[in-house]
């Protein structure tokens, strides 16, 4: 588990604002601006970038009703220049400015669509866009279908090329690391837990050719005294972590449900307390516990209580039980359809009791990239 997403964040920041800033300096624009200076420029689009990464970069739910609010432009709008927009109109909020909203829309969105070249060039590959003309065109590409804004086609793409290359560069060597977590050797699969929620369950896959010269007694043998299936969760939790990230900068709404040992549960309670992990990436992740290994433990169902753990609790193998406080307080049950057939009569004390009853359902089995989409 790693921090360098936090420090990926704070370093884009930094490269978005100063991409903004270049790009406007090579773009047309008709509209009356909301800046007098290049130094207020400055001043508007730190604010402006800095709510945007705060409060709406790793953000899966957003509420869009600000948009109707104060503005009326019906331009194509995507979820991502939403976010810009968004941001932009909380600048305003934040600096008591709500009535000038709709009297600068133009300029707004011009603020909008920069924002949005910015954060496409920024994720841009330069490999493939090496000359002028390859960048132009990819700019207005970019701007393609917005009015009053156009391409300032006399200044130096040369210069804005070597500007803004060095900060690109940075961003395709973070997402060439994150990569190669998932790699032909070291995986993760994923399959859906039922049709009709959000939820996959982690597969985590390991292909080591070396091992097929041994005994596969032999190596579930060493797996045990060496503990290495510890180690292996710990893998595939950097993976998932890594996997939602990526999901949520698409705008994904999924969940991930991660096979867990108490032992695991354990070790990431205490490694969340010394660590900096993203919150609003912890919040998509997942355990889920076999019911026989919970064995009615309270002193660790107390534990993950007050650790605000969200903790699954899966039944592999269904059976017919007589007691209907089995689950000890944990509200979210992934189930067999024979289990719930089986012992039906509790199915309404469970729902009274605000359990959450998750019947498998399940079907193919997704790569990260079927997952999250090429």
């Amino acid at each position: 588990m790693y921090d360098f997403i936090d420090k990926y964040i704070l370093q884009s920041k930094k490269s978005l604002k100063y991409i903004i800033k270049y790009l406007d300096d090579n773009i047309i624009y008709s509209e009356q601006n909301l800046w007098t200076s290049n130094e207020e420029l400055i001043k508007i689009i730190d604010e402006i970038v800095d709510i945007y990464y705060d409060k709406y970069y790793l953000y899966d739910k957003n509420d869009f009703s600000n948009i109707d609010k104060y503005i009326v432009f019906n331009n194509k709008i995507n979820r991502k220049l939403k976010l810009n927009l968004l941001s932009i109109i909380d600048y305003f909020i934040n600096n008591k400015k709500e009535l000038e909203i709709q009297k600068k829309e133009g300029t707004i969105l011009y603020l909008t669509i920069l924002m949005y070249i910015a954060e496409e060039l920024y994720n841009t590959n330069f490999n493939n866009i090496n000359d002028n003309k390859k960048l132009e065109e990819k700019i207005n590409n970019i701007i393609d279908n917005f009015s009053h804004i156009e391409y300032r086609n006399e200044k130096d793409l040369n210069k804005l090329i070597d500007n803004i290359k060095e900060y690109i560069e940075k961003n395709n060597k973070f997402y060439k690391l994150i990569n190669k977590f998932n790699n032909n050797e070291s995986y993760n699969n994923y399959i859906k837990v039922n049709k009709d929620t959000n939820y996959y369950k982690v597969l985590y896959q390991y292909d080591l050719n070396e091992l097929d010269k041994y005994d596969s007694r032999d190596i579930l043998n060493i797996i045990k005294k060496m503990n290495i299936k510890s180690e292996l969760f710990k893998i595939s939790f950097d993976i998932t972590y890594i996997a939602i990230f990526k999901s949520l900068m698409k705008g994904l709404d999924i969940i991930l449900l991660i096979d867990a040992s108490k032992e695991d549960i354990n070790y990431f309670i205490d490694y969340k307390e010394k660590n900096n992990l993203n919150k609003n990436i912890l919040n998509k992740i997942k355990f889920v516990l076999n019911y026989e290994e919970l064995n009615e433990d309270y002193d660790f169902i107390n534990k993950i209580n007050d650790n605000n753990i969200d903790l699954f609790i899966e039944i592999k193998n269904s059976f017919e039980t007589d007691n209907y406080n089995m689950f000890m307080g944990i509200n979210r049950i992934i189930v067999p359809e024979e289990f719930l057939s089986i012992n039906e009569k509790y199915l309404e004390i469970w729902k009274d009791m605000g359990m959450v009853i998750i019947k498998k359902d399940m079907d193919k089995v997704l790569s990260e990239k079927e997952l999250l989409g090429k």
